[in-house]
């Protein structure tokens, strides 16, 4: 090698290495993972909760959910601290004979949002009874 092209080949390997000391790798996006999308709650309503697992979790960061907004009938939720845990929710009764569907939203920071789907089944129609007591005719 000539000692014209020594310093030009000491100088290409400096740039190189520190090209490559400045690219940091790169972390994966958080993914929102839960056990299941979605539920069915008889009309009576109920208690539940859904698990969830954050993967490639950022420092800092918590998970956020919420209900839509013109939900009143899916409340009290409580999410666990932490990347793995629960969203516990409860679900107010039903009492009309129309079946119902909300979702819970589950966000987090860089992660592509979850939908969870709620679907209540409808109360049941009550028969009516017509009870006849005293019947009179006239002529």
């Amino acid at each position: 090698m000539s000692k014209k092209m020594f310093p030009a080949v000491i100088i290409s390997v400096l740039s190189l290495l520190v090209l490559v000391s400045c690219n940091k790798p790169k972390q994966e996006a958080p993914v929102i993972k839960l056990n299941m999308t979605e539920t069915a709650v008889e009309a009576a309503g109920n208690s539940l909760s859904v698990a969830f697992e954050i993967l490639n979790p950022v420092e800092g960061v918590a998970l956020q959910v919420a209900a839509a907004q013109d939900c009143d009938w899916v409340s009290g939720l409580v999410v666990s601290e932490g990347n793995k845990g629960t969203v516990a929710f409860t679900v107010a009764k039903n009492k009309e004979t129309q079946t119902r569907q909300s979702e819970l939203t589950f966000s987090y920071e860089g992660a592509q949002p979850v939908v969870f789907v709620i679907n209540q089944s409808a109360a049941e129609e009550l028969p009516i009874t017509i009870n006849v007591k005293d019947v009179q005719a006239t002529s």
